[in-house]
C-alpha cells in the first residue's frame, strides 16, 4: 500500500467539520414539505429534504408547522396530525419515528437546554389543552405545564416557544402577548403586551443578534391586522414594525453582509404573493422566494452527508472491503476528475452531493468502509 490508512484517517478527521453543512428549513403546509434554503441568503437550495409520505403508519403531513434540529435529528410538528415526526439530520433525511398521544393542535417547538418544549392547545388524544408539553431529546415524555398570563389572568395559549437565554419565550394568542417563564412554567411575566403594541395573533418568535453591536433582539411575525413583523429589545421595548404582510406566520433574520446590512425572511399564506419572502429592514419592500399559501415557520439545521451504502470493491478484484480498496480509492482520488472516464478511472462523488473529489467523499468512504458489508444500512 503506497499510503497508510493512518494518513487517510487524518485527512478525513480534518475534513469532518467541512462536511457539516448549515442550512435553514422552511416548512410549507401547502406543499406538505420541509424545504432546505441557504443559511446566508435564504435562497432555495434545490435539494430534496423531507416530503410527505402521506402514510399514517410513518408520517402524514396535514399541516406541518415547524422543523427544528434536536441533536442529530430533525423534529417536525404537525398541527392537524397531532404528531411530532422525527428524521435524521442528514441529506437526504431518513424517517426515525413519530411522537403521538397526549398532543392536540400543536404549533411551534424549541430545544432549550437538553429538553424539547412544544406548544399545545387542544385536549383531544389526552392532551393537556393550553400548555407546554416537554420531551427528552430521545422522544420520552417528561411533563406538561400551564403558563399563566398575569395580564389577562388566563392560561397562555401558546403558538410558538423559543429559547430566551435558558428561559422560555412564548407567543400567547389569547393575550396577544410575549410571555417569558422558567423552563417549568414558573416566574412567568409579560414581556410584551400586544394590546399596547397593537400586535395581534403573534406566531413565530425568533431571538437573534441583530441589535447594535450584535446584541439580542426579538422578532415576531403577527397573523392578524395589524399584521406584520415586529422587532423588540430584550426588555420588550418595540424597535420597529414592518407592515410587509397581511397574514404573517414565520420570521427569521439572515446574517449580516460585509457592509453590516441584513435581510429578514418571513412567511405567510397570502394568496398570490405569500409563502417564503424576505425584506431589507432599511427599505421594507418584500420580495417573494417561494409562492405558496402554506408558508409556516423557519428553523436552522446542520446536516451531515448521508453516505451511500455500497459493497466496496474499488479495484474490482472480487474482494470487498480489503486494504487494496483503500489504496485504489486514494489513487483515483489523487488523480482528480478523469477526462474521459474509463473502466479504471472514475470521477469520485462517493456521497452523491454533486461535488466531485471533495473531502466529504473521503469521509463517506471511510464511514462505509468501517461498517463493512451493508448490514447497518438495512441492505
Amino acid at each position: 500500500m503506497n499510503r497508510s490508512i493512518a494518513a487517510l484517517l487524518a485527512v478525513a478527521g480534518a475534513s469532518t467539520l467541512a462536511c457539516a453543512q448549515p442550512y435553514l428549513m422552511y416548512v410549507d403546509s401547502n406543499f406538505d414539505e420541509v424545504i432546505l434554503i441557504e443559511a446566508a441568503t435564504g435562497d432555495i437550495t434545490g435539494l430534496a429534504f423531507i416530503t410527505d409520505a402521506n402514510d399514517p403508519l410513518t408520517w402524514n403531513f396535514q399541516t406541518p408547522k415547524e422543523a427544528i434540529q434536536v441533536g442529530n435529528e430533525v423534529w417536525v410538528t404537525d398541527q392537524l396530525s397531532d404528531a411530532i415526526y422525527r428524521f435524521t439530520a442528514t441529506q437526504p433525511a431518513d424517517f426515525i419515528g413519530a411522537i403521538t398521544g397526549g398532543l392536540d393542535n400543536i404549533r411551534g417547538l424549541a430545544l432549550v437546554g437538553n429538553r424539547v418544549y412544544v406548544s399545545n392547545a387542544g385536549t383531544a388524544n389526552g392532551a393537556p389543552g393550553d400548555a407546554i408539553v416537554v420531551y427528552e431529546t430521545n422522544g420520552t415524555f417528561v411533563s406538561s405545564f400551564v403558563v399563566n398570563n398575569s395580564s389577562t389572568g388566563l392560561p397562555v395559549d401558546p403558538f410558538d416557544v423559543e429559547d430566551f437565554n435558558g428561559r422560555l419565550l412564548i407567543t400567547d394568542i389569547e393575550g396577544e402577548d410575549l410571555v417569558v417563564c422558567d423552563v417549568d412554567g414558573s416566574n412567568a411575566q409579560v414581556l410584551v403586551n400586544g394590546n399596547l403594541n397593537f400586535m395581534e395573533f403573534p406566531q413565530q418568535v425568533r431571538v437573534d443578534t441583530t441589535g447594535p453591536g450584535g446584541t439580542q433582539e426579538i422578532w415576531v411575525n403577527a397573523f392578524s391586522s395589524p399584521a406584520g413583523v415586529y422587532r423588540f429589545t430584550p426588555a420588550g421595548v418595540q424597535v420597529a414594525y414592518y407592515p410587509v404582510t397581511t397574514g404573517g406566520r414565520g420570521v427569521w433574520p439572515l446574517p449580516r453582509d460585509s457592509a453590516g446590512a441584513f435581510n429578514v425572511l418571513f412567511t405567510d399564506g397570502v394568496s398570490g404573493i405569500g409563502g417564503l419572502r424576505k425584506f431589507d429592514p432599511a427599505v421594507g419592500t418584500p420580495s417573494t422566494i417561494v409562492s405558496s399559501s402554506g408558508g409556516q415557520y423557519v428553523g436552522s439545521v446542520t446536516l451531515a452527508s448521508n453516505p451511500v451504502c455500497n459493497d466496496i470493491d474499488v479495484n474490482n478484484d472480487g474482494s470487498s472491503f480489503d486494504p487494496t480498496d483503500i489504496d485504489a480509492f486514494l489513487s483515483v482520488f489523487s488523480e482528480g476528475p478523469c477526462v474521459p472516464e474509463t473502466a479504471t478511472c472514475d470521477s469520485i462523488d462517493f456521497n452523491n452531493d454533486g461535488s466531485l473529489f471533495d473531502p466529504c467523499d473521503i469521509d463517506s468512504f471511510l464511514l462505509v468502509f468501517s461498517e463493512g458489508p451493508c448490514t447497518l444500512c438495512g441492505v
